[in-house]
């Protein structure tokens, strides 16, 4: 078997179940109506039997007087995103015309009666069923709209925060080990901006930017990625290039490539590329991986808890002989996927000899 074969399997065996991630799952978990916004959308409701014209001055009334809250709420109960009905409305009216943002919608005539069209779209089945008198019925309506809408609306901010999210967890590792690394701030904003070495961007640098000894470029997918995973790929050939340029003579730092999700299914030449060009690659239930890694580049040991996986990993193991060894148990160790680890203290400095005419 290839070594790129080997590491497909490896992939695809340990590949991450994001419909099991508490983060995920919290994050498309939309909070229960509250007895306000259900009279909002009560009140929107009755409204919107009118036509649209007078809907609108009805609507942009109620908007006025809630703000930002009710308006974020009708986008995601019609279908829409924050970012959707913008761009629709620069599309239709122009980008001067249009708001900037859904939050200035009720001061634009053109982005009130929009909402009220796509609202009515929605509620018109509702009126057919007659059952706009029966408040407790409507207000279960509304709860199954607002359930079933959440994921779409969110899917954009998601994504961005599921991407990133493997950076805060490696930065959690590597606080937790008390090995220092850089951006700092990815550990409580995983958000926060890369760091830049020869023009190239990493997610993760361990120890500093200005001595690296392991980079990582991280890149998270749960759905198909197309065009945009084959330029993330790009983005780690380019990274080992950069290393290969400036790293001549001194030992160069690992490349470490933290790449996950069953997106990567789709698109073969994405993940070999990934999988062929780092020195090393990780996912969220192999962390225990990267924590070797740093251990290696940082000349420590790393002590790894025994698990019936780890014989999975004789190649990678072979590869960082002396930066680690395996306990049998590890009670004090840190998670690191599917086994805990920690770094073995180094050995106390040993007290100088006195000279035969003593310390001076």
């Amino acid at each position: 078997m290839s070594k790129l074969d080997q590491r497909r399997e490896e992939f695809f065996r340990y590949v991450w179940d994001h419909t099991a991630d508490p983060f995920v799952i919290g994050y498309e978990a939309r909070p229960p109506l509250t007895d306000t916004e259900a009279e909002w959308l009560q009140r929107v409701y009755q409204h919107c039997r009118a036509d649209v014209e007078n809907a609108s001055r009805s609507l942009k009334e109620l908007l006025e007087s809630n703000g930002a809250d009710l308006t974020a709420l009708l986008l995601q109960i019609s279908g829409l995103t924050r970012n959707k009905i913008i761009s629709d409305l620069k599309a239709s009216l122009g980008e001067v015309a249009a708001p900037r943002s859904y939050k200035q919608l009720h001061k634009f005539d053109s982005g009130v009666r929009y909402l009220v069209r796509r609202l009515k779209r929605v509620f018109e089945p509702l009126y057919r069923s007659g059952i706009e008198s029966d408040a407790d019925t409507l207000r279960g309506v509304f709860e199954a709209l607002s359930q079933a809408t959440y994921p779409g609306y969110i899917r954009q901010e998601r994504a961005k925060r599921q991407g990133h999210m493997g950076e805060q967890r490696l930065a959690e590792l590597l606080h937790a080990l008390g090995v220092p690394f850089e951006p700092k701030e990815k550990l409580k904003q995983p958000l926060s901006p890369d760091v830049k070495i020869w023009d190239v961007s990493f997610d993760l640098v361990v120890p500093n930017s200005k001595a690296p000894k392991v980079l990582v470029q991280s890149m998270i997918q749960s759905a198909n990625i197309g065009m945009f995973g084959q330029s993330k790929s790009d983005e780690v050939k380019k990274a080992m290039e950069a290393i290969h340029q400036n790293c001549p003579n001194a030992p160069p730092p690992f490349l470490v490539a933290f790449v996950d999700g069953v997106g990567f299914g789709s698109n073969a030449e994405g993940l070999n590329t990934v999988l062929e060009t780092a020195d090393e690659f990780v996912q969220f239930k192999t962390l225990w991986k990267f924590a070797i890694v740093v251990a290696h580049g940082m000349n420590r040991v790393l002590l790894v808890e025994n698990h019936p996986e780890l014989e999975n990993f004789a190649e990678f193991l072979s590869r960082h002989q002396g930066a680690y060894e395996i306990r049998e148990n590890l009670p004090s160790g840190v998670e690191a996927g599917f086994t805990r680890v920690a770094l073995k203290e180094p050995p106390a400095p040993q007290a100088k000899k006195a000279s035969a005419a003593g310390d001076r």
